[in-house]
């Protein structure tokens, strides 16, 4: 029995069976392609990112991880548009090919070939949806996971305990809820600042030589701050507001938690009864003895460096030049409220 390769071939030449080979091949790949479409197209109305379109995110900010989401969403968008594109042009070239062979194959074959070609992209086309349909069903069972995770896990993050007899005000308690991490942007540039300390560092590269980067340091200072803009405040009037009562309140204090990113509201009294039962027994000064002791290192170093026990490097390196006492400041073990939340001493 003559196959239908060595038929054509026989009957309408070998130029003849390579074009039905493409535009079976065409044929077959339009379902894919369709398929395709159809799949980015649930995953963009649904938020679903397939795991080829995911991109790992270099820092744990907030802002960072919201600017890769949407760059994913961005990725899943163009790559459905791009396959309607790829479809469209598949069945454009499927048949300009079919009309093409229609001039050359008689109509009996013709049909018959489509048949044959027809039954592939069927074939295709079930095997690859069944595929598709099972991907986004675990796409979709993945993201109902993970918002369950976060519904059970969102009110520990970012949490505010309340451990005063008074009652929190609702805009007190929005702007407590943003967490220990959020840093409100700032209300003014702070230029003078700013031009001091580029000043110090431009003298440094005076210091050793380097005049042209102090003065290109200096000018790109000068040019940052003339085009400068105050931020946009994110946060709202009444968060602002609470902000100000919040630091104006000296009966209540504001600790953040030990283990988390949430936030507690204490009584300043009983703050610093939990700080004392920590530290014990200890002796309050009125004057900071820190500076009187820099003086005494310094005056001996001074013995020392003058007999030479010292390089240059060593000596600069000891010199107290700076010196500050150690701060402390506690943070609650809000996860151990059978032991009455205890303050953890960090210095």
């Amino acid at each position: 029995m003559m196959s239908l390769k060595n038929y054509i071939t026989d009957s309408y030449g070998a130029v003849a069976y390579q074009r039905t080979v493409h535009m079976k091949k065409l044929r077959t790949e339009s379902a894919k392609v369709k398929n395709q479409w159809i799949f980015l197209q649930k995953c963009v109305s649904h938020k679903l990112i397939p795991n080829s379109f995911t991109k790992k995110c270099p820092t744990n900010s907030v802002k960072m991880k919201e600017i890769v989401a949407r760059c994913e969403l961005d990725l899943l968008v163009c790559a459905k548009n791009d396959a309607r594109r790829k479809y469209f042009k598949i069945i454009s070239d499927f048949n300009e090919l079919r009309s093409d062979l229609s001039n050359i194959l008689s109509p009996e074959d013709l049909e018959s070939i489509l048949n044959a070609i027809e039954k592939s992209r069927e074939n295709m086309f079930v095997a690859s949806k069944s595929r598709l349909i099972n991907k986004f069903r675990l796409l979709k069972e993945k993201k109902s996971k993970s918002v369950k995770n976060v519904a059970k896990t969102n009110h520990v993050k970012n949490a505010v305990l309340d451990l005063t007899q008074l009652q929190l005000p609702d805009h007190q308690k929005s702007l407590l809820e943003l967490g220990a991490n959020f840093v409100p942007t700032v209300t003014r540039i702070p230029f003078i600042d700013i031009v001091s300390t580029s000043e110090c560092s431009a003298l440094k590269l005076e210091y050793n030589n380097k005049t042209e980067l102090a003065q290109t340091l200096r000018k790109d200072v000068l040019r940052a701050l003339k085009t400068s803009k105050t931020p946009t405040d994110n946060l709202s009037i009444c968060q602002r507001k609470a902000l100000k009562e919040i630091r104006k309140d000296v009966d209540v204090a504001i600790y953040p938690f030990d283990k988390g990113s949430g936030l507690v509201r204490i009584n300043t009294e009983d703050a610093n009864n939990k700080i004392l039962e920590q530290i014990g027994n200890t002796k309050i000064i009125d004057d900071d003895p820190t500076p009187s002791f820099a003086t005494k290192v310094r005056n001996t170093l001074c013995k020392i460096n003058k007999s030479k026990r010292f390089t240059k490097k060593e000596y600069e390196m000891i010199y107290p030049s700076d010196a500050i006492a150690p701060r402390m400041y506690g943070s609650i073990k809000a996860h151990k409220p059978e032991k009455g939340y205890p303050m953890r001493i960090i210095v």
